[in-house]
């Protein structure tokens, strides 16, 4: 079921190792590059097994505008390949599909305890209309199903309606189907059992397919992990005088006091201390009472906050307070810190981070039929096999080369200059700028230059901005969607003349934009993006010390790596792509670093590389 002529040797192989796992229910850990063709090689394949195997693929990303790939392949496949019948769904987040006004301001869990209120209450229309008392499919919604069936494969987006729910009527629609494209959350959240309840699918019936898969430890971490503060507190007290819940109100009073108590006591000489969890369970119950009662109260008072204001405060509490009973003391960190707003009010933060993504990863992925993961930045693959969970006995690691010619790449560490914290001086940003100017003086087109931060950035920008002879376009930060699609737009049209885009890495352009061609000549990488580390950091480093032996390597240094090479990669992007990558800093030519570059990836260490760019582009028009 390959949708296209012929499969290039590289992906021949990639696709022989899909199939390989498939047949003997193994996992398959895919170190694989841009333009190998990874979409096409994994759901023809895994498509074509399940249909035979009745086993169901899900094909997760970590966005939803990353469904658009699959969703063209499966397209391609259906017309290629008209003799075969299957069905597909894509399915987003239901937040994101649902009408209700004002929805989008919700957090996940947020809308999530919101919907679950006004469903059961019958007060959603959109649900009414697509369901009956008895949770079966309306009439008028069974004939729109019949109609999406002969539609699809569509984007989600695509089924958005202004009189029916579109996520009842695509987990109805996935009940039927042979592959299903979702996001992480989909499969790795709390959440998955009833969703996969409802699409009436087995875990051990299941193939699953992560794409860009470098993102699912800390994307795992985060859904994982809860957090509350004397602000939130706040607001819950005021919610609790609101709806009359005056004995709930002394009892968040009682966890605030406790919090207070622990700050004076953490706090004294910093802005930051680890707490036990134990210490501060007997605390909370001291102040509040026994916390399990205390939470099933908070459940209840949440609900009535819920029907009139859609999110509350009580139920954030609620279940901070039940993922601090409920978890481990090893795989979490829980930390007390002084924090400010952006107004400058100060507050107190207490935070129960996930720091084993495996803790919940390593279930789901040893209950699968298959398991494959995939990223042209999983390296080294023992890595993301040892902190995701996979069983090392039914797991393949396998890396492979770029389908692009070298011919076509030029990828150069410059040494002498470094982002450092202990070397930022102002001869070694001067030097770093003289890089950039030079660079971007022989780079034709557009060129785009990520550093480790915001403030890095800014800095830089000040010393190169009247001397690029190009127009600069800056990233802006916490940009939203419009914003980030007004810039890209801006920059594709700028080529040119030629434009200079100054981000961050693990910013919004540096990681799922593609710039092929013209769009993009040029990628400068300056400095590795490791911040000084906080109590959080601290703890995943040594937990994965403690666990692996390998704390400052799995917790620290090789994430960082990973950052930069994403934002390197988005210089080629197809096989007609020329371009030039250069990584401004030592660091990356030392050995412990330099290990995490693709193995063929072909790299020159000098100096002073501007003539060698001038060289390469000389032939360019």
């Amino acid at each position: 079921m390959f949708p296209f002529s012929e499969a290039r040797p590289v992906q021949k192989e990639f696709i022989a190792d899909v199939k390989n796992c498939l047949d003997n229910g193994r996992h398959l850990i895919a170190n694989a590059p841009t333009g190998l063709g990874k979409t096409a090689a994994t759901i023809s394949s895994c498509l074509e097994y399940g249909i035979e195997n009745g086993k169901t693929i899900f094909f997760l990303t970590p966005k939803h505008s990353q469904h658009q790939l699959a969703i063209d392949t499966l397209r391609l496949i259906k017309k290629k390949f008209p003799d075969k019948s299957f069905v597909s769904t894509d399915i987003i987040g239901k937040k994101w599909l649902c009408s209700v006004g004002g929805i989008q301001e919700l957090t996940s869990g947020e809308f999530h305890n919101y919907c679950r209120t006004v469903v059961r209450e019958e007060r959603c229309n959109y649900y009414n209309n697509t369901r009956s008392k008895s949770h079966a499919l309306t009439s008028s919604a069974e004939s729109k199903l019949k109609e999406l069936l002969l539609l699809q494969p569509l984007h989600a987006e695509e089924t958005l309606s202004d009189r029916f729910c579109p996520y009842e009527l695509l987990t109805e629609l996935a009940r039927k189907s042979d592959i299903i494209i979702g996001d992480y959350y989909h499969i790795f959240s709390p959440h998955r059992g009833p969703l996969l309840m409802k699409m009436k699918k087995e875990l051990n019936d299941l193939i699953l397919i992560v794409d860009e898969a470098h993102n699912l430890p800390d994307r795992v971490r985060s859904l994982m992990t809860r957090k509350i503060s004397s602000l939130s507190l706040e607001m819950a007290m005021k919610e609790a005088k609101t709806f009359g819940y005056e004995d709930i109100k002394q009892r968040i009073l009682g966890i605030m006091e406790a919090m207070e108590s622990v700050r004076r006591d953490k706090l004294k000489d910093g802005a930051e201390n680890f707490i036990e969890k134990d210490a501060f369970a007997r605390l909370m119950e001291e102040k509040a009472g026994n916390l399990g009662d205390f939470t099933e109260a908070l459940d209840e008072a949440a609900k009535e906050v819920i029907k009139d204001k859609k999110r509350s405060y009580i139920d954030m509490l609620s279940e901070f307070i039940r993922g601090w009973m409920e978890s481990d003391e090893k795989g979490y960190s829980r930390v007390i810190s002084k924090r400010k707003t952006l107004g400058g009010k100060k507050f107190t933060l207490l935070s129960h981070r996930c720091l084993d993504p495996s803790l919940y990863t390593g279930d789901i992925i040893g209950g699968t039929h298959s398991t494959i993961i995939m990223s042209g930045t999983l390296s080294p693959t023992e890595m993301y096999r040892d902190i995701l969970g996979f069983q090392p006995d039914r797991t393949d690691m396998r890396s492979y080369k770029s389908p692009f010619l070298r011919k076509n790449r030029l990828n150069i560490i410059v040494r002498g200059v470094t982002t450092k914290y202990s070397m930022r001086t102002d001869d070694n940003y001067a030097k770093m700028a003289g890089h950039i100017v030079e660079a971007c003086h022989r780079i034709p087109n557009n060129v785009a230059v990520f550093f480790p931060s915001y403030f890095m950035r800014d800095m830089m920008h000040r010393l190169v901005r009247d001397r690029l002879g190009k127009e600069i376009i800056l990233e802006e930060q916490n940009a939203g969607k419009a914003e980030k699609r007004m810039i890209y737009d801006r920059f594709v049209a700028a080529h040119e003349k030629g434009a200079v885009l100054l981000g961050v890495q693990a910013g919004s352009f540096a990681e799922g934009v593609d710039l092929p061609g013209k769009f993009l000549n040029g990628v400068i990488v300056v400095g590795i993006p490791l911040e000084r580390p906080d109590l959080e950091t601290k703890a995943l480093i040594e937990y994965y010390d403690y666990k692996f032996r390998r704390g400052w390597d799995y917790g620290y240094t090789y994430p960082a790596m990973v950052r930069s090479i994403q934002a390197a990669g988005r210089c080629i992007r197809s096989e007609s792509d020329r371009g030039v990558c250069i990584f401004l800093d030592e660091r990356f030519g030392w050995a412990n670093y330099r290990k995490v570059f693709p193995p063929d990836l072909d790299i020159r260490t000098m100096d002073n590389p501007a003539a060698l760019v001038g060289e390469f582009f000389k032939d360019t028009t």
